[in-house]
């Protein structure tokens, strides 16, 4: 399956590559000129990232030091003494290999694989967030920005009409009602607007964050209004969220520590071969044997740790199972649901016509052919609905982006 951001030779190239990436300065920047740019440089930079990446660097490190070997040992020992005015020397010297029996070793090595699988699921986790928080943030600035413009025109068409209200001189009860209701109109939307710009303001922090410099925003950073909204991914064969993929290797680490703990029940064997030289007086004697060396499991079997070690495997396993339904549960329910919020979405189409129709009722409003509510209302209903239009956007992006991370997929160039 094509993965336009990462794939699963993507996340092992960033894991082995962050000696290099930590090793960046920490004034490097880019410049973004587009969406998708902008979405490489938060890949590059983000602060989570690097953080995942660190991690995997650590379970590469630990699955090293688990396949390692101990060091061997060396005993040395010199006794001197006399025999009836004979002098004795006695030197040893034992070289000692230790072994795990019982499975322990191989065990760690599973535990550290484990480990390396934790760390890769966490960094495709880091990786799908950061792309959903950049393409979620971009296209809400994109919205926030016809908001704006949305309540800009609302507030030149209250002014205009205030100003044609007051150029009349003394107004009846009617007309000194109108401009009443277009004052408060005015404010309101005043207000509306600032809290836009208010918000814009904190998108674009959150994304400056994430891309770790402050970026100098314009249009050509956000991307275009999606004209045919992408048709939902097939269900997959098997399952493969970051989350689950997580939760199943933990249990893994769970079973491997259960492991570790059955093989210390079995003592380590220490074997290797012993040297002697002993001279009395002219005479030397030189013999070679073999040294063992074990702790005998008299007073302690390590069953509480063996039974520590189960529980914990079996409530890891239960975790695995029940992600594993909730997943397969968020699947059909986000199918069904994207569907349905990608048909509606499909069936807006173009807002010309409601542009358009706007326009005309200000010309009837000026021609004194429509009352003053009917203009304001309008605008309300026109503002309402583009809240509820981008509120609908935003969530099927939610659901399109989730529905391909569960497939292991986070391709985002499409939407951008």
């Amino acid at each position: 399956m094509r993965n336009f951001y990462f794939t699963k030779s993507l996340v092992l190239f960033l894991a082995l590559s962050v000696q290099s990436g930590a090793a960046e300065p920490a004034d490097a920047s880019c410049e973004p000129k587009s969406p998708i740019e902008l979405l490489n440089c938060v890949l590059k930079h983000s602060p989570a990232i690097k953080e995942a990446k660190l991690d995997g660097s650590k379970a590469i490190a630990e699955e090293s030091g688990a396949r390692a070997w101990s060091n061997p040992e060396v005993d040395a020992s010199t006794t001197v003494g006399d025999n009836f005015g004979v002098s004795e020397i006695t030197t040893e010297i034992g070289l000692k290999q230790t072994f795990s029996i019982g499975g322990a070793r191989s065990s760690r090595i599973d535990r550290a694989a484990a480990s390396k699988e934790v760390a890769t699921a966490s960094l495709d986790e880091a990786l799908a967030t950061s792309v959903k928080d950049v393409v979620s943030g971009l296209h809400r600035l994109r919205q926030l920005a016809i908001e704006y413009d949305a309540f800009d025109e609302a507030l030149n068409t209250f002014k205009r009409i205030q100003q044609q209200y007051k150029s009349r001189g003394r107004l009846g009860p009617e007309h000194s009602a109108s401009l009443f209701v277009f004052d408060t109109a005015y404010k309101e939307a005043s207000l509306n607007r600032l809290h836009v710009l208010e918000e814009q303001k904190k998108v674009r922090q959150s994304l400056n964050i994430a891309l770790g410099q402050d970026l100098n925003w314009g249009d050509q950073h956000l991307p275009k209004k999606l004209s045919r909204w992408p048709d939902a991914p097939k269900k997959p064969d098997e399952l493969l969220a970051a989350d689950l993929r997580k939760v199943r290797a933990e249990s893994q680490i769970s079973k491997a520590e259960l492991g570790i703990a059955r093989g210390e029940s079995w003592p380590e064997i220490g074997l290797g071969p012993i040297m002697e030289r002993r001279a009395e007086g002219s005479d030397v004697f030189y013999s070679i044997g073999i040294g063992l060396s074990l702790p005998l499991p008299l007073w302690n079997w390590n069953g509480g740790a063996r039974g520590m070690a189960r529980a914990e495997f079996e409530k890891a396993q239960i975790r695995v199972h029940t992600k594993e339904e909730e997943i397969r549960s968020e699947l059909e329910r986000l199918s069904d649901a994207y569907q349905r919020t990608r048909t509606e979405l499909q069936n807006f189409g173009d807002l010309s016509q409601m542009e358009k129709g706007h326009r005309n009722l200000e010309g009837l409003f000026a021609r004194g052919l429509v009352s003053s509510g009917l203009v304001i209302e309008t605008h309300r209903q026109i503002l309402d609905f583009l809240e509820k239009l981008h509120e609908t956007e935003s969530l099927a992006l939610e659901q399109l982006l989730r529905l391909r991370a569960i497939s292991g997929n986070s391709e985002a160039g499409d939407l951008l």
